[in-house]
């Protein structure tokens, strides 16, 4: 992401918002802001003007958040400690 895109992120917890978060940082300069999945005001506020939406795999955003999401990116994490991405909306 260049320097000047904002990258938003939904997490179910905060060891994995941290995760991502740090992911982000090491491979881009684009400012991050995140939610955790319980904010639900706080989620539909970030995803309005973001560049990219990260999400853990475990957040199942509403129909209605989706729809609003210009580029989603999944990411989920495996029990050995490996990293799976996918791209766009993963089926509740």
């Amino acid at each position: 992401m260049p320097s000047d895109a904002l990258v938003k992120m939904v997490a179910v917890d905060a060891r994995s918002r941290r995760r991502l978060e740090a992911i982000v940082r090491q491979f881009s300069p684009a400012a991050v802001r995140s939610a955790l999945l319980n904010d639900p005001g706080t989620i539909a506020r970030l995803v309005e003007a973001a560049d990219l939406v990260l999400a853990t795999s475990a957040v199942r955003l509403p129909g209605e958040l989706l729809q609003g999401i210009a580029r989603l990116l999944r990411i989920g994490w495996s029990m050995e400690g490996g990293l799976a991405a996918a791209r766009g909306p993963v089926p509740a």
